[in-house]
């Protein structure tokens, strides 16, 4: 096995059994890619890159308010690349200590989802399970979506609850922003400029390989 991809919810229990962890994913605690080289086990995180580099094609990041829904290891990317951008930076989820903790960690705003009700953000990044497919019917919120712009990093199902209460009445998607990666193919690609002796070689190919498969959903909200 020359790599694999890490997916919920193993993202941050995956530390531990390896030897060698890139200094971003260190600092968020979570890792989703996994390659061996030099018969030592390595993790990065791409999921950060998978955020920001298509949501920065949409909106000013660093004058933007974003509301990160969770607070496990896709979240963590999420926020953590988030704050470094500049963002004014909320986050909420179930496990209001988790969440607590994770706003602590990244200098953001820690909310209820009671709280999240009489708000407004510029951007909402889902990254629970809630939607997944098994739960595909669940949504973290009734009613009420707090942004103006939507990203979803539920790849499956694509037509997530959310995004379908986020197209439902009384407002419409914008179908420019689309489908986007969610694969940080972008990083990866850097991680092997960085390391040159495995361009073109098996390990490199595994790595790109394995640097996760998914698409999330970046939708923009516009009253009718």
């Amino acid at each position: 096995m020359a790599g694999f991809s890490v997916t919920i919810p193993h993202k941050q229990r995956i530390l531990r059994y390896l030897d060698v962890i890139d200094p971003a994913a260190r600092r968020i605690g979570a890792v989703n890619t996994v390659w061996r080289k030099a018969g030592k086990w390595r993790g990065t995180n791409t999921d950060a890159d998978g955020v920001t580099a298509p949501l920065g094609r949409h909106v000013r990041i660093g004058k933007s308010s974003v509301l990160v829904v969770g607070n496990g290891g896709a979240a963590r990317g999420a926020a953590f690349a988030l704050a470094a951008a500049g963002a004014k930076l909320a986050i909420t989820g179930r496990n209001l200590d988790r969440v607590r903790a994770l706003a602590k960690a990244c200098d953001a705003e820690p909310l209820s989802r009671e709280q999240t009700e009489s708000r407004m953000f510029d951007v909402l990044i889902h990254a629970t399970p809630l939607g997944m497919a098994g739960r595909a019917e669940q949504c973290f919120f009734d009613d009420h979506i707090p942004a103006k712009l939507v990203f979803d990093m539920v790849y499956n199902p694509l037509e997530t609850a959310l995004i379908l209460e986020s197209e439902g009445p009384g407002r419409r998607g914008d179908p420019r922003p689309g489908d986007v990666p969610r694969t940080g193919r972008a990083a990866v690609r850097n991680l092997d400029r960085r390391e040159r002796a495995a361009r073109g070689d098996a390990e490199g190919r595994a790595r790109r390989a394995c640097a996760g498969s998914g698409y999330g959903r970046l939708i923009r909200i516009m009253a009718t």
